[in-house]
Formats: C-alpha cells, structure tokens, sequence
C-alpha cells in the first residue's frame, strides 16, 4: 500500500467520522429543543389527578387510580424497595440516569435472542417515560427518554444534596420514592399504594417476601407451582 492510497483511506474515513459526528449532534439538538420543560421544583412531579369517565346523563361509570394515595419511601417495607432495585436497575444508586453497560448488555442479548428479550433502560429513564413521553418505541422516544433521564437526575442532585446512612446520594432516596408512588402496577394499580391493596389487600409498610415450602411437605403448600 503506497502512501498516497493510504492517505485518501485515512482522510474518508475521517470525513465519515466527522460526518456521523455531526449528524448524532444535530439530531441530540433538534431532540433537546423539543423536550418537555421539567419544574424548577422536583415537588411539582408528585401525584397528578386520575382519569374519570362519565356517561352523558352525568354519571360517573369508571375511575382510573380511585385510590391512589402519595406513601413516602420510609413507609414501604425495605424488601419491595430491594426487590425493584434487584428486578429494574440493580446500578439505580450509581448511575447518573442511564446505564451504559446495561444498555450495551441489552444490545448484545437482543442481537443474540431476539428483539425485545432484554431492555436496558434505568429506574429513571422509566420514570420520566412515564412523567412524559409516549409508550411509542422508537429511537427518538428513546433518545428523549435518556436526555430526560440525565436532566432529572441533575435536578434531583441539585436540590437534594449530601448522602444517606448507607452512603447513597439522598436525591436517589427522592427518585426511588417518585418512580414507586408513580409506577403502575396493572390492574388499575397506580402507585405502591393502589398495588398492595389492590394484590395483597395490605399497606406497602406490612408487604413481605411470599413464605417459602417445605422441601418435603408439599401438602402443606398446595398452591406451589
């Protein structure tokens, strides 16, 4: 290879470089002046009012989250908290809104297996999905989804400083507790509150881990699958 060859290698593939460079720029830009505006307050993202249908004589025929009802974080027993860290984002509280190894984790798996067999989206990415954006799965969505994540996250930093007793920044505390009083559970189970009552008929304080059976008496757990 002589040096010219070489040389006209090196610089389209600088140009390609600079060329991809440029449009990811453009497009973040174009995402990010289209973002819905977050609140100088955190507080304002707290609980919203729910959905009511009415028939045309007045009556009201169906509510979405009837009971929904705002549970700080120190009320819900330590164990559904560790549970959803475990199953959604076990990097939750050292991230800074998304996870660049669990998203490349679900690249990988998705190329192996099949689309959609693994997600990498964090607790916080979820959570501003949910606060506003659209269900609708698409790079755009996604992209917004992670600028979102990464300025909410810094907003919670902001007016949330210092760290926990375990040594945690305290705003996860305040972001953990947003996702949980937000999240919806199915069955028209809006928020840890509607779901333990709804599932379990108890309050997210008294939830706990489903009782183990016996290795050997399984007359005793006539329900174990």
């Amino acid at each position: 290879m002589n040096r010219r060859t070489l040389f006209i290698g090196t610089s389209l593939s600088f140009l390609l470089s600079l060329l991809i460079a440029l449009a990811l720029s453009y497009t973040f830009y174009r995402i990010a002046q289209d973002l819905p505006r977050l609140p100088t307050n955190p507080r304002e993202l707290g609980i919203r009012p729910g959905t009511e249908i009415y028939a045309a004589s007045g009556e009201r025929i169906y509510t979405f989250n009837q009971n929904r009802q705002w549970v700080p974080l120190e009320r819900i027993n330590h164990r559904a908290i560790q549970a959803l860290i475990a199953t959604e984002d076990q990097h939750f509280f050292h991230h800074r809104g998304i996870d660049l190894k669990a998203i490349a984790a679900a690249a990988r798996d998705n190329l192996l297996h099949g689309y959609r067999s693994r997600g990498g989206s964090t607790l916080t990415q979820q959570l501003v999905k949910r606060l506003f954006l659209s269900p609708r799965k698409n790079l755009r969505r996604k992209l917004s989804e992670a600028l979102l994540a990464l300025q909410i996250e810094a907003l919670f930093a902001a007016t949330y400083p210092g760290r926990n007793a375990k040594g945690y920044p305290v705003y996860k505390d305040r972001l953990l507790e947003l996702y949980i009083n937000q999240a919806f559970y199915g069955a028209n189970a809006y928020g840890i509150h509607d779901a333990a009552a709804t599932y379990f008929s108890t309050t997210p304080d008294a939830l706990s881990p489903a009782p183990r059976c016996p290795a050997d008496g399984i007359d005793q757990c006539p329900n174990r699958l």
